[in-house]
């Protein structure tokens, strides 16, 4: 019973039953061993939260690093915890493995329910981060627009919003004076976009850096 408890990441539990156990049999010494391991992914599952937790931006892929090898060191042992899965998804954010946080986040959103996470705005600002890095604005919007209808102050959220529609709305007005043959407006829009989105965002800046260049090269035509 404690080591499925362990497997579905609820500890604590898995601490009852040990010590449980150990009161009928003191001398087990499997019985010590096994309760010591659960002590000691409690402590990297906090470790990981408070490497996370942790907004320097120096040492922000550093701590993205260290919390993503204890969170899978966790999951070795705790494989079906799904609040594990959802840290190691932040670390792949982090980290810039974009596709690989998606392709969690798809696997997490489609447990059934009750068996999902403690946290399921998290997920869904997770998930939103994801589509955002990926250029899915209006998806990204969609998800942000769902925490914020059951949580309107949720500050993380509200700022993501706030950073898309900023971004979408120069891209846009690139876009247009672009079609527009305005090159001179556009590669200034699209340096003003290229400017508003984060420096981590590396596709969608890609993005605007290539159509910032074809403009460029437009007007020298």
């Amino acid at each position: 019973k404690a080591k499925l408890f362990t497997t579905l990441g609820k500890l604590d539990d898995a601490l009852k039953a040990y010590c449980h156990g150990l009161v009928h049999d003191p001398n087990n010494s499997n019985g010590v061993a096994e309760r010591t391991e659960v002590q000691t992914l409690q402590k990297r599952f906090q470790m990981t939260q408070k490497l996370l937790v942790d907004d320097d931006d120096h040492k922000k892929k550093k701590n993205a690093r260290q919390a993503l090898l204890q969170i899978e060191a966790v999951l070795k042992s705790c494989s079906q915890w799904n609040d594990a899965l959802l840290l190691k998804m932040d670390c792949f954010i982090r980290l810039g493995r974009i596709n690989e946080a998606y392709a969690l986040s798809t696997k997490l959103m489609r447990l059934e329910q009750g068996q999902g996470v403690s946290d399921p705005n998290q997920l869904l600002f997770l998930r939103a981060q994801c589509l955002f890095h990926q250029g899915a604005l209006d998806d990204s919007m969609k998800h942000l627009r769902q925490i914020l209808s059951g949580d309107p102050d949720n500050t993380k959220a509200f700022k993501l919003v706030k950073l898309i529609r900023q971004l979408k709305k120069v891209k846009e007005d690139a876009d247009t004076a672009y079609k527009a043959r305005k090159y001179d407006n556009a590669v200034d829009l699209y340096t003003n976009a290229i400017n508003v989105c984060p420096p981590d965002n590396v596709a969608f800046r890609a993005k605007l850096f290539f159509n910032r260049a074809a403009t460029q090269n437009a007007l020298r035509n």
